[in-house]
């Protein structure tokens, strides 16, 4: 989750960035002081037995062997692996955040394109309706929060996003492809433009395409959230990561301890 920080250094004051060091939500501090709390116990346990628990001969090879460690810290391409790796995670979470999908176009649009009381009224809500359903429906597949929210057809019938008849809809299109039905709501949504084009409700070829390239955008959208949803980063790469990153760390703490003067 991000933290909003950008409204309390807007006044760019020379002191705001000791302010941003000093934040504890959503800080580096928060997410590292448990793992350096461990890595701190681990070296001076270490540092203490080296210095009180080992014989002349015991001190002499754990010596040989904190050189021997130190050599191969700079041989390890950390930098390089690590700084592809957070450049794809965070490329990847950024591209999410961009296409999170927003019904306010629809909505605007509708307004403009299909004025009126009566017939055209219930005709945008409807459409509207069945736009917020797809963006449930995506989000209900992608994100635990919603999906706990909204678990069924029938919780989404209550929250009114459905009718009874919709969901039984859905659910006979999930049965049958076994896939996502997001994409349905959407088919119902330009039927009801087309319907409101021919019938003369909406009056402008103009306002017709621009409803249905919004809603074909929208669903665009929806679809690439969804597929980032079931294709993840390959697991290579958090395989070869991880233990990338580790490895640095467990020479360091055989290679950071200070030694006695003579290896100085």
């Amino acid at each position: 989750m991000t933290v909003q920080y950008i409204h309390r250094v807007a006044s760019g004051s020379a002191l705001m960035s000791f302010y941003l060091l000093k934040r504890w939500r959503g800080s580096v501090y928060k997410v590292v002081w448990k793992d350096l709390a461990v890595y701190l116990l681990i070296y001076y346990c270490i540092s203490f037995v080296y210095r009180f628990g080992l014989g002349e001969q015991g001190r002499e090879n754990f010596e040989k062997l904190v050189l021997h460690c130190a050599r191969f810290q700079a041989v390890l391409p950390v930098s390089f692996v690590l700084g592809f790796y957070v450049t794809l995670v965070v490329g990847r979470w950024w591209e999410t955040y961009r296409c999170l999908p927003w019904p306010d176009n629809t909505a605007i649009l509708l307004a403009t394109h299909l004025p009126g009381q009566g017939v055209e009224q219930v005709e945008r809500r409807s459409i509207l309706r069945y736009v917020v359903l797809c963006i449930t429906l995506t989000l209900a597949a992608i994100s635990p929060v919603v999906k706990d929210s909204l678990p069924t057809f029938e919780a989404m019938v209550k929250k009114g996003f459905l009718t009874d008849e919709e969901a039984r809809m859905l659910e006979k299109h999930k049965a049958d492809s076994g896939q996502q039905v997001a994409w349905v709501p959407i088919v119902w949504a330009s039927r009801a433009v087309h319907r409101a084009r021919r019938e003369g409700r909406i009056t402008t070829d103009l306002g017709h395409k621009s409803l249905v390239d919004e809603m074909l955008c929208l669903r665009s959208l929806c679809g690439r959230l969804l597929g980032y949803n079931s294709h993840n980063i390959p697991l290579v790469y958090a395989q070869v990561s991880s233990p990338l990153a580790c490895c640095p760390v467990s020479l360091c703490l055989d290679g950071a301890p200070f030694l006695w003067l003579r290896y100085a």
